[in-house]
């Protein structure tokens, strides 16, 4: 029998060459690039082909005591629809205390989901004592990129209550994730819910920041008696807590697509963890690596955003420490906003070049013209955007190499 292993090889290499120079010589005109029959494409760290919805409400799980979760949805919607639409907003602390609420980047409230393509769900899992919309530059354009995003709160593990020692912390953790799953997909199959046939039931990725991303690993492989849920098709931690908590045996038995995400400036959960996780991710399926050059841990999250917030509304810096915002963030706002080693703006983008990429990837868009093949470069090891070279990215997969080409 005649090998065909290095001419197939040598098309996939071809064919990836081209995608890569035609993606960036849109990347050099500085637009989301449409081309064949009128058909945009949407680059990952931008805003997608649809505006967002938002909307937030309570859920209580009966077979764990009523434990209660706020959530965030985020969803798709039509351009359209959201003409009179009013502004989303979020509260990260209780109202009581007198804050202003967080602005949305775009999504808008009150809003029907866009008809007729089936979506992916993705659950968003924040950080230690954080909450649900810590993160909204990725849940936003992940929902804009055509996913129905969920975030929440877990409860005792909130900067509302932060009172859960870890290990209950973590247990109620990975539950709420298969809870919010049951939820979503509970809502798919009522014909009375606003969701109704809107969700495909067999993709859903999670992805989450710090100790969101050991929920992230959690849910998928199980944890403490808690199994993995098979639903799950794909998974993105960011800056995780992975390394002392999963033994190399468990990461052995996670067999769907992973991304690990991080940056090599983190004094909260070192780089060194993902290398870890990265070496015992052998699975057949993709693990894709990325290190943002000079990235620390909280600029993934809003920080930023909130410091910069408070100036814009005249609490001057020096006033920080008598405001109650302002005495929260006066610890670390300097050294993670104003003297970090890489803008928290291009954190931003890079978070959301490889995340979007990884789930338009992995968990495809039904209906899209741009197919999933397109995004996988951007997840390439090669890969490189022009103006700015501040990452670096390792891919490996159980099969051979040169039967993919991203």
């Amino acid at each position: 029998m005649q090998s065909t292993g290095e001419p197939m090889k040598q098309k996939l290499m071809t064919g990836k060459l081209c995608l890569a120079l035609v993606l960036m010589s849109f990347l050099a005109t500085g637009v989301n690039a449409g081309t064949k029959n009128g058909s945009p494409f949407y680059f990952p760290s931008e805003p997608g082909p649809y505006s967002v919805g938002y909307e937030t409400y309570a859920i209580s799980d009966n077979e764990r005591d009523g434990r209660t979760l706020l959530l965030d949805v985020w969803y798709p919607v039509r351009r359209v629809d959201t003409k009179d639409a009013a502004d989303a907003a979020y509260f990260f602390v209780p109202e009581a205390f007198g804050v202003d609420p967080l602005p949305a980047r775009f999504a808008k409230v009150d809003v029907p989901i866009a008809p007729r393509n089936v979506k992916n769900l993705v659950v968003f899992s924040h950080g230690n004592n954080s909450f649900s919309a810590q993160s909204i530059a990725l849940t936003e354009t992940l929902a804009s990129h055509g996913y129905v995003v969920v975030a929440p709160n877990h409860t005792g593990n909130t900067v509302f209550d932060p009172t859960d020692p870890f290990e209950v912390a973590a247990l109620n953790r990975v539950g709420d994730v298969g809870f919010v799953i049951d939820h979503i997909m509970a809502r798919n199959a009522d014909e009375q819910d606003s969701f109704f046939q809107q969700i495909n039931p067999d993709n859903v990725g999670v992805t989450g920041h710090s100790f969101g991303g050991f929920t992230t690993v959690g849910a998928a492989v199980g944890y403490e008696g808690i199994e993995g849920d098979p639903r799950i098709s794909a998974i993105a931690p960011v800056s995780g807590v992975i390394q002392n908590i999963f033994t190399p045996e468990q990461l052995a038995t996670i067999d769907i697509p992973v991304l690990l995400l991080g940056g090599t400036d983190d004094q909260v959960v070192p780089i060194e963890g993902n290398d870890y996780a990265y070496q015992n991710l052998v699975g057949e399926k993709p693990v894709h690596q990325v290190n943002l050059i000079g990235a620390n841990h909280e600029q993934f999250a809003v920080l930023c955003d909130l410091g910069d917030s408070l100036i814009n509304s005249g609490v001057a810096f020096e006033d920080w420490s008598t405001d109650f915002l302002g005495s929260l963030l006066l610890p670390r706002y300097t050294r993670v906003c104003l003297d970090a080693l890489l803008e928290y703006e291009t954190v931003e983008r890079l978070q959301n070049q490889y995340v979007v990429s990884f789930f338009r990837r992995y968990l495809p868009i039904s209906g899209s013209f741009w197919k999933s093949e397109p995004y996988g470069i951007f997840l390439f090891p090669d890969w490189k955007r022009q103006d700015k070279p501040d990452s670096k990215a390792w891919r490996k997969s159980g099969r051979d190499p040169s039967d993919l080409w991203y």
